[in-house]
């Protein structure tokens, strides 16, 4: 067949392989079947009786999935969540038609970088990435900012996250009256 699958050289048994009981996951890459890009979480099989391993097992989620879930916890009327990679590529978005070119690819899995995203939340998030010097890398707790956009003359709530084991930080972008919409209507309640 011209499109042969053989799992051991595909990049989720030869993450898992040399690391036997270990989870791991995969950096994003093009599946072979369906040119979904994503990534996938895999760890060795053990024989139970004579401990030999046997193979791995894999979950596979492609990002636009991920969006997809993103997508289901926030409205868009509420800004948008999003993931990004230590480099500052975006991995997913609420808005699953902001990486629609990403999500399936004829040729290597190639993420957007988040200055080339063309998305005015985004780029908001962006702007005030570079106004406070934050690297992807050195963050370790949640940083939250205010961001004025000069384009929309908006101001936007920013808050990001390290997610943990995959280098990924996730961040929500949310207008100030949306997010300031719950704290005004308790002030108003205190008063009455």
């Amino acid at each position: 067949r011209d499109d042969f699958y053989y799992a051991p050289i595909r990049p989720f048994y030869t993450a898992a392989w040399p690391t036997p009981g270990e989870s791991v996951w995969t950096d994003v890459y093009r599946f072979k079947t369906g040119n979904v890009v994503g990534l996938d979480a895999a760890v060795t099989y053990q024989d139970p009786d004579d401990n030999r391993l046997r193979g791995v097992i894999s979950i596979s989620f492609g990002l636009r999935r991920i969006s997809e879930y993103l997508a289901s916890i926030r409205p868009p009327a509420e800004g948008l969540l999003f993931i990004l990679d230590k480099a500052g590529n975006l991995i997913a978005a609420s808005d699953p038609n902001v990486l629609a070119d990403t999500f399936e690819s004829e040729t290597e899995a190639e993420l957007l970088s988040l200055a080339e995203v063309d998305n005015p939340l985004l780029q908001t998030v962006n702007q005030a990435l570079k106004d406070n010097t934050v690297v992807l890398t050195e963050l370790t707790e949640m940083a939250e900012f205010s961001q004025f956009d000069t384009v929309t003359e908006e101001r936007y709530y920013i808050a990001i996250s390290p997610l943990g084991r995959l280098d990924w930080t996730i961040g929500s972008v949310t207008p100030e009256d949306v997010f300031l919409a719950a704290v005004n209507r308790n002030q108003r309640r205190l008063l009455l």
